[in-house]
């Protein structure tokens, strides 16, 4: 899996959000701001906006967390070459060549920068960029202080990888048990769609005649469609998130959920608006 860069991040969102705002320009030309069709064609948009990105950061946050899991084995190479007598930059040389996935590029990397005359201290930083996980940043920085302080740093990497393996253990522990509830944010955002459907189909509909009539004329069941529309638009992007935040710790990473309940919002809508159309979709109709 190939590290993605700022820049490549910076050139899919603006891409997607170029797409986006094409599509919703087009929206509004061709259908106007309170037309059902424009509606569909933003959702379409937001996902254009929000595919891109969410790809980029998923084989980013791969990459990078491909690098953390590796450092355990990578700290315990070191220990171990240099129990037998090898220098400092021959251990991480030999431990680099035993491990496998990105993290071996970076330790190649930055061996080839030190033979061509970039310093020790100036490599880790180097990595510390590149790698820029928590954990690589915590085990950079103790190997750069150590070295600056003048101590014996081959003393530090058996600790240092027995502790950096029972950080990646909590951090598996802590993701195991938030894992059920982003089940529970799926649920949770279902039930609002069936609950919103019933609502739609068996009240707002059946009693329209009711709601113009009594309330002014002001809440037709078109109007109910739009309003519940943006309910279900903005839950999906918040819930999205939530996700995020509870599998992987951050909310960039639950873009990916937030398309997928985009998606389920513009199916249910969808069936609202053309009763049968999911059936004939799924070519049961």
């Amino acid at each position: 899996m190939p590290r993605v860069s700022p820049a490549i991040k910076q050139v899919a969102w603006g891409v997607s959000a170029l797409i986006a705002i094409v599509l919703i320009f087009l929206g509004m030309i061709s259908y106007g701001p309170l037309d059902k069709g424009f509606h569909f064609q933003l959702i379409l948009a937001l996902v254009a906006a929000l595919l891109p990105p969410a790809i980029v950061d998923t084989i980013d946050y791969r990459w990078r967390r491909a690098i953390d899991r590796a450092l355990p084995r990578f700290l315990e190479g070191i220990a171990h070459a240099q129990l037998t007598g090898l220098p400092l930059l021959r251990a991480f040389k030999e431990a680099g060549e035993g491990i496998s996935g990105p993290l071996r590029e970076e330790v190649r990397l930055m061996m080839a920068k030190i033979s061509w005359g970039m310093s020790f201290e100036d490599a880790l930083k180097l990595f510390m960029r590149r790698a820029n996980t928590p954990l690589a940043r915590r085990v950079a920085t103790l190997i750069i202080e150590a070295n600056r302080s003048g101590g014996v740093v081959e003393r530090i990497f058996t600790p240092l990888a027995q502790a950096t393996a029972t950080f990646q253990a909590m951090e598996d522990e802590r993701k195991a048990t938030l894992r059920p509830y982003i089940v529970v944010t799926y649920i949770s955002f279902a039930i609002f769609l069936v609950v919103i459907y019933v609502l739609y189909t068996s009240f707002f509909v059946p009693l329209a005649g009711l709601l113009m009539g009594g309330l002014g004329g002001g809440l037709s069941p078109d109007l109910c469609w739009i309003l519940l529309f943006d309910m279900g638009v903005v839950l999906a992007i918040f819930s999205g998130l939530i996700a995020g935040v509870l599998g992987e710790g951050r909310a960039y990473g639950g873009l990916k959920h937030v398309i997928v309940m985009l998606l389920l919002t513009y199916a249910v809508f969808r069936e609202i608006a053309t009763p049968g159309w999911l059936l004939t979709l799924l070519g049961l109709g």
